[in-house]
């Protein structure tokens, strides 16, 4: 009679899968606020409009997004 064997497998310690396995990457961009001079057209003023986006209201350019409630 062949006895069978429960052969494990050695694994790894892996982490979750929403964590990256290479290090995050160093931002050297400046966080834009309300109040600053838009970055991208240097002319507007940067405000919160209706939808809690940081827009400038001379170019329309939008420099930050993203809230949730």
């Amino acid at each position: 009679m062949i006895q069978k064997t429960k052969v494990r497998k050695e694994t790894k310690k892996s982490s979750p899968w929403w964590r990256s396995k290479t290090p995050a990457k160093t931002v050297c961009q400046m966080p834009v606020k309300p109040g600053q001079v838009c970055p991208h057209c240097g002319e507007g003023i940067l405000a919160y409009d209706g939808l809690f986006l940081l827009t400038c209201p001379a170019c329309g350019h939008v420099a930050e997004g993203g809230v949730f409630t």
